[in-house]
């Protein structure tokens, strides 16, 4: 989904600092735009996390009242901002794993007090959260 964001360059330090005004205090930062920008899509799941759905986007118009916009000259833009991960709907999936892996991952899941299922999603989700943090 397409959301305005306000683009803020910093005069000083060099670097860009991202407003998303339909995401209130969500604000990231990089040393170039490209950066700010990669990095917004991960804000933006932090800042939905316990969300049920997406706000919806705001208006041109109505960013362009932002004190940001009016007051200092900043830049908006819009950002395609995938909110796919919201839909907690579960899938039916067919996979195959060695068996011993299996019985690996239905201990680990029974300690836990979790269905296998619940398992491979947390575990699934905390890979791809060690991969983003390293990359």
């Amino acid at each position: 989904m397409y959301y305005p964001i306000i683009l803020i360059p910093d005069q000083e330090q060099g670097g860009f600092t991202v407003l998303a005004p339909d995401l209130p205090g969500l604000v990231t930062e990089g040393e170039s735009m490209e950066e700010a920008l990669a990095n917004l899509q991960e804000a933006a799941e932090l800042y939905l996390d316990d969300a049920d759905e997406a706000p919806a986007p705001s208006t041109l118009e109505t960013v362009m009242e932002h004190e940001e916009v009016r007051e200092h000259g900043a830049t908006v833009a819009f950002a395609d901002i995938d909110t796919s991960f919201l839909d907690r709907r579960p899938i039916r999936l067919n996979v195959s794993l060695p068996a011993g892996l299996v019985k690996r991952m239905d201990e680990a899941a029974r300690k836990r007090g979790m269905t296998r299922s619940g398992y491979l999603a947390w575990a699934a989700d905390l890979a791809m959260m060690e991969r983003r943090k390293a990359c």
